[in-house]
Parts: structure tokens; sequence; C-alpha cells
């Protein structure tokens, strides 16, 4: 029992320190791959959220309101996601120190990282409903529709990218290979 804990313990750990802050609410949100609807408006930059509200008929007031739910979201969220760095770092300091880490002390912080992480996530989730509340049938059609889009089209670009980096991989493998051959081939 006390190697099973242990042991959750320490993948709990590993876990945490090895997320992407990007990913873990850092800049952009942990919340950022969820699929609902309002999800982008929720966590895009303000100068992008006017930009898809004119492409998907949002009205001024429409606007207004969505600014505020993001204001009231990022007022509740910021001071946790401090607390949630500062945590990650105590975290990391206790298991990289060089005396034995209290394994109490280590428990307590994971579970109050993985507390934040919720109370971050559901308010994420409300205000993204918040936000969803305000659109029409239409305008959560046509914003659905503007993710798919863009997913695929950043999917593509990956994609393409992944197929340069491997087209330069191979041209430095033939160049190896060319220059090896020459010098193979000049005599001594």
């Amino acid at each position: 029992m006390k190697h099973m804990i242990r042991l959750m313990m320490v993948c709990s750990v590993i876990a945490l320190l090895g997320a992407d802050t990007q990913a873990m609410g850092k800049g952009r949100g942990m919340d950022r791959e969820m699929k609902g609807p309002g999800m982008p408006l929720l966590n895009a930059p303000w100068d992008r959220v006017e930009d898809i509200g004119r492409e998907i008929g949002l009205s001024t007031e429409q606007l207004d309101k969505i600014q505020a739910i993001r204001k009231n979201h990022r007022e509740k969220v910021a001071p946790l996601e401090a607390e949630r760095d500062l945590r990650r770092d105590d975290l990391h300091e206790a298991m990289l120190a060089r005396k034995q880490a209290d394994e109490k002390d280590i428990v307590k912080l994971v579970d109050r990282l993985n507390e934040i992480h919720g109370i971050i996530f559901k308010d994420s989730v409300l205000s993204s409903f918040q936000i969803r509340s305000l659109l029409t049938q239409e305008q959560s059609d046509a914003l659905r529709s503007y993710r798919d889009d863009h997913r695929e089209a950043r999917k593509e670009w990956r994609e393409d990218r992944r197929e340069r980096r491997e087209d330069r991989r191979e041209d430095r493998r033939r160049d190896r290979m060319s220059e090896d051959r020459s010098s193979e081939k000049e005599p001594a």
C-alpha cells in the first residue's frame, strides 16, 4: 500500500513537472483545447475576438457582454494562476532538494495544485457557458465552423512544416553521404 501511494505521488509529480506551461493555463490556458463553442471567445486575444465576432455576426452589445465575462474570468483566475506557478516551483524545489523531501508536504502541494487546476478549469467552463448563452444558434454554428476551419488550417500548416523539416534532414543526410564518398575517393 505504501509503495503504491509513493508510486502514485511520483507519477503525479512527474506529470506536473513535465507539463507544458502553455497547456496548464499560462498564456493561452489549459482550456484552450476544449471543443465547446465559446472557448475561442474566452481565451483569444481581444483583437482576435473582435475579428471572430465580426465574422460570426456578433452585435456590439454581445461583444461588450463577452468582454465583461472575460474580464471577470481573468480577475478570478489570475491570482490562482500565480499561486499555481508558485506551488509548482515549490514542488519542483522540494523534489530536487538534496535532503529527503517530506512525503506529506509533497502530497499537500500536489493536492493544492490539483485543487487550483480544478477551480481554473471549472471557471473556464462556466464562463464559456455564459458566453455561449449570449449567442444565437446561427452564431454558435458559425463559431463552430470558424473553429473547425481554423483547426484544419493549422493542421495543414503543421503537416507542411513537418514535410519541409523532413526534406531538410534528407538533404543534409545526402550531403553528408556525398562528402563521405568524395573523401574516400581522394588519395592520401
